[in-house]
């Protein structure tokens, strides 16, 4: 081969394929790219109608320091000051850890329903689990002293459970205090009233957990010993005094009376306090009593009034059609006189309706 072919050459193998080349090595497989469009458009419009849709509830939980984070055990030594030695890394792992954990998900189970969670919505997972139930058709048995129903409940309330921990997808950020949490399924009200109940079951988790129950009867009971023990010690210092005849008679007689007035002044000053503090009990219960179990925390306002948006709507409308009639008509028509009070009855209705709609967010005390 000469140089100038192999040039050639060259040139014509980087040359731009023209369209009628192109047409022709598509006309060349027009039996393969037809039947391959034939199989595979029906497919995939059959897939994209069959594929269930996925929809998506998020929430956030801030992860603050307050006195349940530095709660002690009652039966622990207290000193003026406690140190904190472990990050808040692990404060937020132990939340998250919980909102996971399997009470969480039984919470969220029995306050919404294992039917209701296990029920499918999709065309597709019905068809899944209708071919499942004829292909494998569940028999329950009794088991031990749970009949039968007993049995189907129970493992009902178990794969929902299962299917609420799959649903759930917690998420904490680095170098940060808060969760964000995912809750997945084919509805959306599922979705929401999933990750609403969790929330609302955590809060009464998480109150529980950081609770100190039963430290009152403790103190109460070490207080009532000591008192005790100091009755004992000083009737044993008294005898014992008057074993070895440290004092004499006069001056036994006088400390007794001394003795007896201190008693007395003590018994009285603890009758005091001991009413005093019933008194402060009894305040504090009462108090306790008077306090909502849900207050108002947040107040959101600039938000108009939908009443309001809807008149304002209707009075553009009512001025576009009067401004038509008054080209047309003249001022004294009775139509246009008609449309004329129509539109002034609606411009004081909508003045009424003009302000705020303020909206408010409880939380538990």
């Amino acid at each position: 081969m000469s140089m100038s072919e192999s040039s050639a050459v060259d040139v014509d193998h980087f040359r731009p394929l023209s369209v009628g080349e192109v047409w022709g090595v598509l006309w060349g497989h027009k039996a393969s790219i037809s039947a391959i469009t034939v199989v595979l458009t029906p497919l995939f419009v059959l897939g994209v109608f069959l594929i269930p849709a996925q929809f998506d509830s998020y929430a956030q939980i801030l992860v603050r320091l307050g006195r349940s984070t530095v709660a002690m055990d009652p039966t622990a030594s207290l000193t003026p000051t406690v140190s904190l030695q472990d990050s808040r890394a692990s404060q937020v792992s132990s939340v998250r850890e919980m909102l996971q954990s399997r009470a969480m998900a039984i919470a969220v189970v029995r306050e919404i329903g294992s039917e209701r969670i296990l029920e499918a919505h999709s065309p597709m997972s019905k068809a899944l689990a209708a071919i499942s139930n004829a292909l494998l058709p569940s028999t329950v048995k009794p088991q031990g002293e749970l009949s039968a129903a007993e049995v189907a409940t129970q493992i009902d309330e178990e794969m929902a459970i299962l299917r609420v921990h799959k649903m759930l997808d917690l998420h904490a950020p680095k170098d940060a205090y808060t969760i964000n949490l995912e809750a997945r399924s084919e509805d959306p009200f599922l979705s929401r009233d999933v990750l609403r109940t969790l929330l609302t079951a955590y809060q009464k988790h998480h109150a529980l957990a950081h609770s100190s129950q039963g430290s009152f009867e403790f103190f109460e009971d070490q207080a009532e010993r000591a008192r005790q023990r100091a009755v004992i010690a000083k009737e044993e210092l008294r005898q014992a005094k008057t074993t070895r005849g440290i004092i004499s008679v006069g001056s036994s007689q006088d400390a007794l009376r001394s003795l007896i007035t201190q008693v007395d002044a003590d018994l009285m000053g603890t009758s005091n306090e001991l009413a005093t503090r019933q008194a402060e009990i009894a305040e504090m219960e009462t108090q306790i009593a008077r306090s909502p179990s849900v207050i108002q925390t947040e107040v959101i306002r600039g938000i108009a009034k939908a009443t309001g948006d809807a008149m304002r709507n209707s009075l553009y409308d009512l001025e576009v059609q009067y401004n038509e009639l008054a080209v047309k008509l003249t001022y004294n028509n009775p139509k246009l006189r008609a449309m004329r009070e129509q539109l002034n009855a609606a411009t004081d209705i909508a003045s009424t309706e003009e302000g705020e709609r303020p909206q408010t967010r409880e939380a538990i005390n």
